[in-house]
């Protein structure tokens, strides 16, 4: 009889931690599809919001994603002020640098979002309008200088070639691929008559790399995710090791970002309404095969997930393969703009803020190349 009830309960308090954990699983895995909306209801949002620069909101958002406030404008002192006050430490030590490399005063304006929520000047969008709209994210909206930006390179130097064009700004700071597919409707819109893609970092720094017991669990990924979420400072100060024989880079050898369909589906949708398109390989301070100077080590940031800049390098020489790929299979153009980097930014150092965001220099270097590429594109 004993026996007969020791089972019962063995079954019992299986049967029990069986149900806690799907309980458990689906819980978290309907927190991670739904965290906007939960946010929303908790009216958590309006707090999200106080954490954004002023440029930033969330007003209007159906799926969680911030946008540009239509506009807004910062001088050189708001901005500084803004970063300040959101916790952008590196990016105010940044912007005092500048103003004393630059020479610019406190009242000049840095940024200003134009009525469509785009960086920069009105649109024009009338069919006399000749327009080319940069896609992408915090590479793409660029330097706070805005005359360093590479669309307004390249606009500037198209014009000097006799080219009557207007280049818009689309980059928006933290977006990924998905991200901008949310926001296509604003881009098909403008019905430009070129489009750039450039745009990667950001789903690269935020795939999902998953080990142990995060491969098979919601419950332990997000609550890994909430507990080891760093801000940006904390990756800068991550100690890096140089290794080019690890077990951990041979994983990535076969490598495929999980976000190529999205890429795809910019592409398809930016067909409907645009008559060519280029897609843009991303040049980074680390190369594969090249051992990174001390400045580089020191100046570079790495995803949670590595300690190696070598990892990095190897993901996004993947990422440009596959984006190779694509060109041809879509029958679009590719800028390579990785390889035009490898004998152009040298020394690398001295052209990337980190990992991923070029300087004044190097962001203007790159909108020459951009404009003498897809000049002859121009009819």
């Amino acid at each position: 009889m004993k026996k007969n009830k020791v089972k019962v309960a063995i079954v019992f308090y299986l049967l029990l931690a069986f149900l806690l954990l799907a309980i458990s699983e689906t819980g978290f895995y309907l927190l991670e599809k739904y965290s906007f909306q939960i946010r929303k209801s908790l009216n958590l949002i309006s707090s999200q919001q106080a954490q954004l620069e002023k440029y930033k909101t969330y007003e209007g958002s159906k799926d969680g994603l911030w946008r540009l406030q239509p506009g807004y404008s910062l001088t050189l002192s708001q901005l500084i002020n803004e970063k300040a006050e959101s916790g952008h430490s590196l990016a105010v030590k940044s912007l005092n640098d500048l103003k004393s490399k630059y020479n610019l005063s406190s009242d000049e304006i840095l940024i200003r979002i134009n009525s469509s929520g785009f960086r920069g000047t009105e649109i024009d969008y009338s069919p006399s309008c000749r327009k080319i709209l940069a896609i992408g994210d915090s590479c793409t909206f660029g330097t706070a200088i805005e005359k360093f930006t590479y669309p307004s390179v390249m606009e500037k130097e198209l014009k000097r070639a006799g080219k009557e064009v207007k280049v818009i700004n689309g980059g928006i700071e933290g977006y990924s691929p998905k991200n901008v597919l949310s926001y296509i409707d604003s881009y098909t819109r403008i019905k430009p008559e070129i489009v750039v893609i450039y745009i990667g970092w950001n789903a690269l720094y935020a795939e999902k790399f998953l080990k142990g017991a995060e491969k098979y669990s919601h419950t332990v990924s997000f609550l890994k995710r909430i507990f080891n979420k760093r801000k940006a400072i904390d990756l800068f100060a991550k100690p890096k090791f140089y290794e080019t024989q690890s077990v951990e880079l041979k994983e990535y050898e076969n490598y495929v970002p999980g976000f190529m369909d999205d890429v795809e589906k910019i592409i398809a949708n930016m067909k409907t309404v645009s008559k060519t398109i280029f897609i843009v390989t991303l040049p980074g301070l680390y190369i594969t095969g090249e051992v990174p100077s001390e400045k580089a080590m020191k100046k570079g940031h790495l995803p949670e997930y590595t300690s190696n800049p070598m990892v990095l390098a190897k993901i996004t020489e993947r990422y440009n393969n596959e984006l190779r790929l694509l060109a041809e299979k879509e029958h679009v153009q590719l800028i390579d703009l990785h390889e035009w980097s490898l004998k152009t930014l040298r020394p690398r150092e001295a052209y990337f803020n980190d990992s991923v965001h070029l300087t004044e220099e190097g962001q203007e270097m790159i909108g020459k190349h951009l404009a003498e590429v897809i000049c002859e594109a121009i009819k």
